[in-house]
């Protein structure tokens, strides 16, 4: 007699989608019942921020209705997962409905903490959702002199290439009407990229663009009143538009005791995507990257691992594979040329080559995103 497994996915962004979609492809309806949680209506395509904030891409090529995203036989709940008992194998939605698994890939992202940075509400910009990218399009088309600070605050932002990419390119646009604006790039790290064998290349690439790279400036706070960013060595730098990725936190329901407790990054496993010592509870996305601290949109990889391993125990196979913290990030560095990178927890990247190649992947990645990459296809 076959058991049917029961498999929930919580968090409806691009890993819990990706996950909940693979799932669904490597298992059979009686083998598996698959059900996606989340309240989200639409899917955007995060990397298309950039794009959308310079005005190269219409906003509806980088967004899709959840609904059409998933795979047939996924079922959708739309809800909020307010509680989890790991060790009863149940969850607890805000509708006061109850879901028992068998097993459990956490996908919730991050949530906002403006509040961790003194000043950042209603003044810093960034790119990392549909509606605040428009708003920095509309404050760059009015800017016409000034100068503008793209900062990050540490390695593991959400498509932090994407900070790179949206200084680069702008900074080109800008070069091309031969504008009075100034661009720094601020990084709180001892050169220009969080991992030391990136930082070279985008060092030559900022100075031969003429972007001011300012190195070993972690932004602790923003005098709104002076425009100005401040370190934790008290220095400052000023500005007159800042594009800074948010503070985050992990949702509120993984600080329970029986999941992250108040240290998550002590609990989970870097190597099996779980969660203390559960192995049927798997973490991934944003989630999983803010407490690893080394990794930045690995969810690709990631859901493609928790998937193969949930589906061989499903069909009792065992897996002895380790989970590599694989990584493959591209970014356009221009208006016609891009890059591409990749490294793991033990390899790491190389120099980056620049090519018109990359350039055009990157320009078009929503349209290999949407069409496959996010149903699991690949």
């Amino acid at each position: 007699m076959v058991v049917t497994k029961n498999v929930v996915v919580v968090g409806d962004g691009a890993a819990g989608i990706m996950t909940a979609n693979k799932i669904r492809c490597l298992n059979s309806e009686k083998d598996a019942r698959v059900t996606l949680i989340g309240n989200n209506v639409k899917n955007f395509c995060r990397s298309d921020g950039p794009q959308i904030a310079l005005r190269m891409k219409k906003f509806n090529e980088s967004v899709k209705p959840v609904n059409f995203l998933l795979n047939n036989g996924v079922d959708f709940v739309r809800d909020e997962v307010m509680q989890v008992r790991p060790k009863n194998r149940l969850l607890y939605l805000k509708s006061g409905k109850k879901f028992d698994y068998d097993y459990l890939v956490l996908a919730p992202g991050l949530a906002d903490a403006p509040e961790k940075l003194q000043g950042y509400e209603g003044e810093a910009k960034h790119i990392l959702d549909m509606q605040h990218a428009l708003e920095l399009g509309k404050t760059l088309e009015s800017l016409t002199e000034g100068t503008v600070i793209v900062a990050i605050n540490g390695a593991s932002a959400p498509n932090l290439m994407g900070f790179f990419e949206l200084a680069l390119v702008y900074r080109e646009q800008l070069a091309n009407i031969k504008s009075k604006i100034k661009m720094k790039f601020v990084s709180p790290d001892k050169g220009a990229f969080p991992l030391q064998e990136l930082s070279g290349f985008f060092a030559e690439k900022f100075d031969s663009v003429g972007i001011e790279l300012v190195a070993d400036f972690k932004v602790t706070s923003i005098n709104q009143k002076n425009k100005e960013i401040v370190s934790a060595e008290n220095k400052t730098l000023n500005y007159d538009v800042l594009v800074l990725p948010p503070p985050l936190k992990t949702r509120e329901f993984l600080g329970n005791d029986d999941l992250l407790g108040n240290d998550g990054s002590k609990n989970i496993n870097k190597t099996r995507l779980t969660v203390k010592d559960y192995d049927d509870v798997y973490i991934s996305g944003d989630a999983f990257d803010f407490l690893a601290e080394e990794l930045s949109g690995s969810f690709v990889t990631q859901s493609r691992f928790i998937s193969h391993r949930i589906s061989l125990d499903i069909n009792s196979s065992f897996d002895s594979e380790q989970y590599a913290g694989s990584v493959t990030l591209s970014a356009m560095t221009g208006l016609s040329k891009g890059i591409t990178v990749s490294y793991s927890y033990d390899k790491r990247p190389k120099a980056p080559t620049e090519s018109m190649a990359d350039f055009r992947f990157k320009k078009h990645y929503s349209d290999f995103y949407f069409s496959s990459l996010i149903r699991g296809i690949i």
